[in-house]
């Protein structure tokens, strides 16, 4: 605690000048965007049902049957509505804003615990002017309060890691199920957790008892049987979400035959909704069967298909560019309409320039998605160089869970791959590049320190 405190007093006007310029920034992406840049494809979903809430008490959706997103969000804007009231967008971009930053410093806190001040100090640097925490607050979307509870999530983690308390990892199991109720990205996160620990075991004595990741999962899924047990008395339905079906039978399936057929993709996914709406008009079970068949089919006659699309959506979800949401945000004609890298006829250097192009359809976001794309890949770069780094310290079991939650994280967003999606491990992301920088540095400082010497005749 003296630590922090002494770490907080000492960087008093980094933290500071990093505060004033994210609000502001913030505060000028606001200012400049149309009302109708806030709401993004999925956003009018969560509107509808937080005005359903404000006007009934309940987030149950008119159409009476469970929707396809988990409600946390839906919930959590309805509460905002009531506050607020329902127009008043202002507030609620404001709301996210301040969790956004709050995550930034969940973040340079584990950083801290991991690294030390040093270490802290770079991840909040780079933390301030990261699209996750900048720029998303500014969509009527569940990926802020996501990233706050993953950020939460991640600082408990690291506590039980470093202090070996175990209040630390039932406060981590609960807040990472209440995330899943917002959108269920960790929903196999235990199953990782259990493999990855067994395997370390037969090289490593980690301390972990399976005890303890019983208390995890126990603690985890508590909120998910909650959540199931209250749509079964709601809607009849003992369910969580549809969403993985959603994405793994509806998009996925729709993604290998836009490839095998050379056809757009809002078309594919048209054509395999038609066929079963055709087939099932009033049964969910029907439809999702279809979905499971059709799925399965392709993946035994086309395997490399299947290969070449989830290979090619991680790499969207790796190297995608938050930036092209400043597009969205200030142009929301081209909402939907975003020009698909990988559905691009033509060789790469083609695709390269039609997305140039079509980047700089606004010049200084152009300039903005440019020099992403090439900080994107040296921040890879330097994670690699973090990782190198936490391996040499021989802190194999904090590097066991950053893998099993960024492998766990982008597996799941192989069916349907983008840039928002590394939202839920871009902390993780922040801080082993900041250990690759610490490490170059201490290398540069060898070198140089070495050249003096022997320019000294030493």
């Amino acid at each position: 605690m003296v630590e922090q405190k002494s770490f907080l007093y000492n960087n008093r006007w980094l933290l500071g000048g990093g505060g004033i310029l994210f609000f502001t920034l913030s505060w000028l992406f606001y200012c400049y965007a149309p009302l109708e840049g806030h709401f993004e494809v999925d956003s009018h979903a969560y509107d509808r049902v937080a005005r359903i809430f404000l006007e009934t008490g309940t987030v149950k959706d008119t159409a009476g049957v469970p929707p396809i997103h988990t409600q946390g969000y839906h919930f959590f804007l309805g509460i905002l509505y009531w506050l607020f009231g329902a127009d008043n967008v202002g507030m609620v971009i404001a709301v996210q804003i301040l969790l956004a930053f709050l995550s930034l410093l969940l973040t340079v806190r584990t950083a801290f615990l991991v690294g030390g001040s040093v270490c802290a100090q770079i991840v909040y640097a780079l933390g301030v002017l990261d699209g996750a925490f900048l720029i998303y607050p500014q969509f009527i979307l569940a990926e802020t309060l996501l990233l706050f509870l993953i950020a939460l999530f991640f600082e408990r983690m690291v506590v039980f890691y470093r202090k070996r308390k175990n209040t630390a990892l039932v406060q981590a199991g609960l807040v990472l199920g209440f995330s899943l109720i917002v959108k269920p990205t960790a929903l196999f996160l235990p199953i990782c957790f259990a493999t990855c620990f067994a395997i370390l075991s037969l090289f490593y004595s980690h301390g972990l008892r399976w005890t303890q990741l019983f208390i995890f999962c126990t603690t985890l899924y508590a909120p998910v049987v909650v959540y199931i047990i209250r749509n079964g008395l709601v809607f009849g339905v003992y369910t969580f979400s549809s969403l993985t079906e959603s994405g793994l039978f509806l998009y996925f399936s729709a993604s290998m035959l836009s490839k095998l057929h050379a056809m757009p993709l809002d078309a594919s996914v048209a054509a395999v909704q038609a066929l079963a709406d055709r087939k099932y008009t009033s049964s969910e079970f029907g439809y999702w069967k279809l979905m499971r068949s059709l799925f399965f089919t392709l993946l035994w006659e086309h395997p490399l298909v299947v290969i070449q699309i989830g290979m090619q959506n991680l790499l969207k979800t790796f190297f995608g560019l938050f930036s092209v949401q400043l597009q969205l945000l200030f142009d929301p004609t081209i909402q939907g309409k975003v020009l698909p890298f990988f559905s691009t006829n033509g060789s790469l250097f083609i695709k390269v320039w039609s997305y140039a192009q079509w980047a700089f359809r606004s010049p200084l976001i152009g300039v903005c998605m440019v020099l992403e794309f090439f900080l994107n890949g040296i921040r890879w770069a330097l994670v690699v160089v973090g990782i190198q780094k936490l391996w040499s310290e021989k802190s194999y079991e904090l590097l066991t869970f950053f893998f099993c939650i960024v492998g766990c994280f982008s597996i799941v967003t192989g069916f349907f791959g983008a840039g928002r999606y590394r939202i839920t491990f871009e902390p993780i992301l922040l801080i082993l590049a900041a250990q690759g920088i610490e490490s170059l540095y201490k290398i540069y400082k060898r070198i140089k320190l070495g050249a003096s010497k022997k320019a000294a005749g030493l």
